[in-house]
C-alpha cells in the first residue's frame, strides 16, 4: 500500500537525521540502505 510506503520513507528519513546528528557528535554509525 502507498500509505505504508510513505510511512516507511518518513521513518527512514528520521533515522537518517538522527544518525547524522550522532555522526556530528563524534559517533560513527554505519547506515545501510537497500
Amino acid at each position: 500500500e502507498y500509505t505504508l510506503t510513505i510511512i516507511m520513507i518518513i521513518i527512514i528519513e528520521e533515522e537518517s537525521k538522527i544518525t547524522l546528528n550522532k555522526n556530528n557528535s563524534g559517533l560513527h554509525i554505519p547506515v545501510t540502505i537497500d
